[in-house]
């Protein structure tokens, strides 16, 4: 009689609700997504397994998610596994006291840079995964990660 259908309006009315609430989730999303701060480090390793006794090379990857430069980054990889040793390329190069740290000395906003690790097994290592702990001293922050290598 007045040219309008009741149920129609109510499944109009349960479509706008829908695309809001589909509006929102989203919105969170990419709220979230720009707040949470992307972690500064990732680790990669030349190989995916070592004998008792051989080497592998893991390579940490530090990157300025800041606005400003950063200097004296230090990079420190410690052994979880009492099986494995640690020594950095600079304290190789430099025949250098503290076998486990690298030192970046100034790094640019959104700009990498890479922290080489010699990673040795003990002859005596057990098979199976064996870890380091990987920190990222920035100034007003640090970060740390887990890294892991198979001994076969």
């Amino acid at each position: 009689m007045f040219g309008g259908n009741i149920y129609g309006a109510a499944e109009r009315r349960k479509k706008i609700y829908l695309v809001a609430l589909a509006i929102t989730v989203l919105a969170a999303l990419v709220f979230a997504w720009k707040a949470i701060p992307r972690s500064p480090i990732s680790t990669s390793w030349d190989t995916s397994s070592i004998k008792p006794g051989d080497s592998a090379i893991l390579r940490v990857t530090v990157t300025n998610n800041t606005d400003k430069v950063v200097e004296n980054v230090i990079v420190y990889v410690e052994p979880v596994s009492k099986f494995l040793r640690v020594y950095s390329q600079q304290s190789l190069d430099n025949n250098t006291e503290g076998p486990s740290i690298f030192i970046i000395p100034s790094l640019a906003p959104g700009d990498h840079a890479v922290a080489t690790y010699l990673v040795t097994a003990s002859r005596t290592a057990y098979a199976g995964d064996h870890s380091v702990i990987v920190s990222v001293a920035m100034p007003g922050a640090t970060y740390q990660r887990f890294a892991k290598i198979r001994v076969m």
